[in-house]
């Protein structure tokens, strides 16, 4: 146990084994990419069917409890997956019905390998049988029970298996538990969950071994099985149902929540409170919950479950029960009992703990460090480039645009004052820039000069200037003509080859196909269409290709934007200002400060060092009389609530402050829409949903006025939890 007041060991403390480590080893470790993404695609696929099965159950008037999933299940595997026939009995070759699987009378759920000789209460260690055959069977294996009842019995059973296998209605697992015989289990088990794992367990235990003397493995299904038994499987959703009812006052009435039946390791019935489509992975903290799961499992639990089998482990079992005070329910197995015993805290004090977590997120990113480049020179590495610096993320996307312009027709006068350089005629260009000049650029003071003394576009002073024809800069991209689908045609620039393309399409049944045959421009079938230039829509974007006049023609979009800042002007209105990386990592470069907190400050380095900064590189500057109020950066944390005093009262009290912290998760600004998403720090899926919005999962905030609203105030998170505004 690492002390909690010093937060490390000291070296001596480590060589004395004072402490441990404890790991599990999650099975997709051992798998390829391809391997770890089919698991994830099989466990998305299971929850769907269970949710179908819940319908079906519900359809027939049964309870769509856990037990009676895996009858279903069962079922389904034993009937071939016709659920208009029968299912088989694997040990008597007799008929099951559906009815008879959900009578709670006549047929069983009955381990393969009981559970007092073989850790495995999964699905590939269960099977239907009848009540009686099941009171029969007892506390032998599949394989040694047929083996029972004679040659002849036990032939046909193993023919039965094999079928089953042969047809694909059972795994290779269950095929091999059904063959098992118990002399074979605890060593057959033992090596192959050494080889499972043993490459990982050897490699993590040896990094790890050298800080810590003790460093224990465990696997998945003893966490599952042990968070299920402590009966800490329903802790975050009690808290997650307590935040609920604090927003909502009868989430059951409103359809957000439902009462389910479940039931209990010894099949009694009970009703409880869920939330609608809810998992303990949609909260963060249930990694918390593994993890101190997993801090309390004992070596001698794992030498326990996988020693079931032997006759001293059970009597151990047995005489550690008996000397219990505590009473337990007589349906639980011997194994339950012990486990229940050996629990290290109660429920109550881990909701408490769990309540109390605030998830923390590592905020933005590094933008940039100095570094060398270095050449290889007679086989040594030398230094040829020093202080490069080195972005630590993608300055753009991939594609390159083009630029071209179109014509805009009236356009009106603010327009034309803040964008002079884009008026098409240029005499109402010269006009424009001579009234600006007499103002120093000033746009508000111009244009409030043109209400006084208007600007006349004739010598007698009779129209007077309020519209005018601008230019209007489109950023285009080209693509390959067979790449050109239906609902690229509005955004192609040409006007002639748009109804060209559009007219081929019309006349394909099959747009893959439509440019297999050459398409010309000209009548004559002389120019071949071989790409195609299309709008984008985009307005911020960074040059990276000039002309022999140093005009840009080729640019990039930023890859992702750094921080949102928010300023104040002279004037008290508060100003977004978006800081993309690509523009962060050139302040890095120019020395200065990638979150500007004091713009007049970064101004007096500017203007004493002006001939080395590019006029576009100004231009994104926040200006010089701007004070700084916030900033805000993907995964940032924020607490946030309706008014000041709320929040007063939040951070005062800790217990209940995680409920309103909100870490950023978007950031965008276009120069006039706003963007900016909090998410709730326990929220593990993207979901903006109105009920999301409504349980308060996120805030979306589409204005500096409603952002405000919010009283959002900044917090770091340190690793013991302290709130620092």
């Amino acid at each position: 146990i690492i002390d909690e007041k010093r937060g490390w060991v000291t070296k001596e403390e480590r060589e004395k084994g004072l402490f441990e480590i404890r790991i599990e080893l999650a099975r997709e470790l051992k798998q390829s990419k391809e391997e770890r993404n089919e698991t994830f695609k099989n466990i998305n696929r299971i929850e769907r069917e269970n949710k179908e099965i819940e319908k079906i159950l519900q359809e027939h008037g049964i309870r769509a409890t856990r037990n009676n999933i895996i009858k279903y299940r069962l079922f389904l595997e034993m009937c071939g997956g016709n659920k208009k026939l029968n299912a088989i009995c694997v040990y008597t070759g007799k008929p099951i019905s559906f009815s008879q699987v959900f009578n709670d009378i006549e047929v069983d759920v009955e381990h393969i390998i009981p559970k007092s000789l073989l850790f495995d209460d999964s699905q590939n260690n269960k099977t239907l049988t009848f009540r009686s055959i099941n009171q029969e069977k007892g506390n032998r294996t599949a394989y040694d029970y047929m083996a029972s009842k004679g040659t002849e019995a036990l032939n046909e059973y193993i023919e039965r298996v094999n079928k089953l296998y042969k047809d694909g209605f059972i795994s290779k697992s269950k095929w091999e538990k059904l063959l098992t015989p118990a002399n074979k289990i605890p060593q057959d088990f033992i090596q192959r969950q050494l080889r499972e794992t043993q490459y990982v367990t050897r490699k993590a235990r040896e990094i790890l071994s050298s800080i810590c003397k003790n460093v224990w493995c465990t696997s998945g299904n003893v966490t599952e099985y042990l968070r299920r038994i402590w009966g800490w499987n329903d802790i975050l959703l009690d808290l997650q149902l307590q935040r609920i009812k604090e927003i909502i006052n009868n989430p059951l009435k409103e359809g957000i929540t439902e009462i389910i039946e479940y039931e209990t390791e010894d099949g009694q019935i009970h009703k409880k409170e869920v939330i609608k489509g809810w998992t303990k992975r949609d909260d963060h903290r249930h990694h918390a919950i593994d993890a101190l799961v997993i801090a309390c499992t004992k070596q001698g639990f794992i030498q326990r479950l996988n020693t079931l089998s032997a006759q001293g482990t059970r009597d151990e079992l047995y005489k550690f029960v008996s000397e219990r005070k505590e009473e337990f329910r007589e349906s639980l197995s011997l194994v339950d009992k012990y486990f229940i015993a050996q629990r290290p805290f109660t429920t109550q004090e881990v909701k408490e703990k769990v309540a109390q977590i605030i998830v923390s997120f590592k905020p933005g990113k590094k933008v940039a460090t100095w570094g060398k480049r270095f050449i290889k020179k007679h086989g040594k590495r030398v230094v040829v480039q020093k202080r490069v610096l080195v972005p630590r993320g993608p300055l753009s996307e991939e594609s390159i645009y083009g630029k071209i312009k179109t014509l805009e027709k009236n356009k009106p006068l603010k327009y034309l004052f803040e964008n002079p350089h884009l008026i098409f005629k240029p005499y109402i260009k010269q006009l424009v820039e001579k009234r600006l000049a007499e103002y120093n650029g000033d746009v508000k003071k111009a244009l409030d000069s043109v209400k006084i003394n208007p600007i006349y576009l004739d010598e007698n002073k009779t129209i007077k200037l309020e519209y005018a024809t601008c230019f209007k800069e489109e950023y285009v991209i080209k693509y390959p003509l067979e790449s050109i689908k239906a609902k690229d045609i509005p955004y192609i620039v040409d006007k002639k080859i748009r109804e060209k393309i559009e007219e081929r399409l019309k006349q394909s049944k099959n747009e893959k196909e439509a440019f297999k045959e050459p398409l010309y421009f000209d009548e004559n079938n002389t120019i071949p269409i071989k790409s195609v230039r299309l709008f984008t829509g985009l307005s911020a974007v960074e040059p990276i290709r000039y002309d022999k006049e140093g005009n840009p023609i080729g640019f990039v979009k930023p890859g992702n934007n750094h921080h949102l800042a928010i300023y104040e002007d002279e004037n008290g209105k508060k100003i977004p200002h978006l800081c993309t990386f690509w523009h962060a990592v050139e302040r890095k470069k120019y020395g200065l400060p990638v979150i500007i907190e004091n713009p007049n400050e970064v101004w007096k380095i500017i203007l004493s060092n002006k001939n080395i900064y590019p006029q576009r590189f100004l231009e994104k500057l926040p200006k010089e009389n701007w004070k700084f109020i916030v900033s805000f950066q993907q995964n940032e944390c924020f607490v946030i609530s309706s008014s000041i005093e709320s929040i007063v009262h939040v951070i005062e009290n800790k217990k209940q402050i995680a409920n309103n912290i909100y870490r950023v998760q978007k950031i965008s600004y276009n120069g006039k829409q706003l963007e900016i998403f909090f998410r709730h720090i326990y929220e593990t899926r993207i979901n903006d949903s109105d009920l999301s919005r409504k349980l308060l999962k996120f805030y979306c905030v589409k204005s500096v006025s409603s952002l405000f609203n919010l009283n959002p105030i900044k917090v770091n998170i340190t690793r013991l939890g302290d709130i620092v505004q």
